[in-house]
């Protein structure tokens, strides 16, 4: 994909920006400010990786799980296929996908790679079409909001790591269509824990929330399931569903379900003229984080 600014033009419009910024913040907002960019920017570069990381993890547990995954190679030779990739994305090491060097300079960050460089490789000139750069704009933007408006709090730590964990889960399920348990189980008992402490909605709500968020989709399913005879939620929305009622307290929680709900159906609406997709099965990962996030940008 070609880059819609040149070397230049990004670099004015970056300098405008600080500048811009700069007349509205006194020395210690611009400060903190120049961090959470800095912070999202180098965050970001890695929730990159594990989005490519965590579907090739998965493959590998499935395939020694059954002899049956991937007939159309041998289970060694998926296997090495695997480890190959394993081996780049474990290492945190961004390597071009033609030539597997190592990107250098400013190629290893993707958003710089994207804006300078068109995504291509020093080395092979090879130009990807993959959109890594897209996580870390969006890390950068949630990072230097959460950090700006939240100061230098306990909270403000537990809002960067609910944010980082959420937008790994909305580009997987956009990905994917899948929502890794390795994730929301995280997210879940991270928010019960801050809860306990104090520092996030009341426990009581913060418990509700998530039994409320897992068991109202499961009763979904188990109705979909004896009416249409489809299963019309997938089992990852489970987990996210319950993280998300313990990070927003159960009536926010529910709040932000039911929206993720109409969000999708509304979408089904638009691409397929129907309510369900062609699939039957409703994908609610990142829709469930956008409605989180709008919800709690909107209460605080």
């Amino acid at each position: 994909m070609i880059s819609p600014y040149t070397a230049g033009e990004a670099f004015a419009l970056g300098c405008t920006s600080v500048i811009a910024i700069a007349i509205r913040l006194n020395m210690v907002q611009l400060a903190l400010f120049s961090y959470s960019v800095l912070l999202g920017l180098f965050v970001g570069e890695i929730i990159s990786l594990y989005i490519l990381a965590v579907p090739l993890w998965l493959a590998r547990s499935w395939i020694d799980d059954s002899q049956m995954t991937f007939k159309a190679y041998t289970r060694q030779d998926k296997l090495n296929y695997l480890r190959r990739f394993e081996e780049i994305v474990s290492s945190l090491s961004p390597r071009c996908v033609h030539c597997y060097e190592l990107y250098s300079g400013s190629r290893r960050l993707a958003l710089l790679r994207y804006l300078f460089h068109n995504n291509s490789c020093s080395t092979c000139d090879f130009r990807s079409q993959d959109q890594a750069f897209r996580p870390q704009l969006v890390t950068i933007i949630g990072t230097t909001y959460v950090v700006v408006s939240g100061g230098l709090e306990p909270k403000t730590l537990i809002g960067l790591f609910q944010l980082w964990l959420l937008i790994a889960i909305a580009f997987i399920s956009v990905r994917q269509h899948l929502v890794p348990n390795v994730l929301t189980y995280p997210l879940l008992w991270g928010n019960l824990l801050a809860s306990a402490f104090g520092l996030a909605v009341p426990i009581e709500s913060a418990v509700i929330g998530a039994v409320v968020g897992y068991m109202g989709q499961w009763l979904i399913l188990i109705i979909s399931r004896f009416t249409i005879k489809q299963e019309l939620v997938g089992y990852g929305s489970f987990m996210a569903g319950a993280a998300i009622g313990a990070m927003l307290g159960w009536e926010q929680g529910c709040l932000a379900i039911a929206f993720a709900y109409i969000l999708k159906l509304g979408e089904n609406m638009v691409r397929y003229r129907k309510l369900l997709g062609p699939t039957q099965l409703v994908p609610l990962g990142h829709w469930l984080v956008m409605s989180a996030l709008s919800i709690g940008m909107l209460h605080g």
